[in-house]
């Protein structure tokens, strides 16, 4: 199951540093990203009872406020960009080598 959610992190994590950087899509399609990392933490965290999981949810979270330009694009958005793509990268590799 890893093998699938890796490379849909990588994605996810493009295409949300390229529209917060360099504005290359619409916010509509990176709110969906958003709204996918919110409803798959919330999910894993409720079935598998994971708090690793509640760290997408709050990923996801902190990616509509900065969308819905609550709070300005900081520094700081890099934080859970870069735990995203470390995950997608620990997923990828984990599910390549089972």
């Amino acid at each position: 199951m890893k093998i699938l959610f890796g490379p849909i992190y990588i994605i996810i994590v493009i295409g949300l540093a390229l529209h917060f950087y360099l504005g290359a899509f619409s916010a509509g399609l990176v709110v969906w990203a958003a709204v996918y990392l919110i409803f798959k933490g919330t999910l894993f965290s409720i079935i598998k009872q994971r708090l690793i999981s509640l760290l997408d949810m709050f990923c996801g979270v902190y990616f509509l406020v900065v969308i819905l330009h609550l709070v300005p694009n900081t520094l700081i958005t890099l934080l859970p960009i870069i735990y995203l793509a470390e995950k997608g990268i620990s997923y990828t590799w984990v599910g390549l080598r089972a």
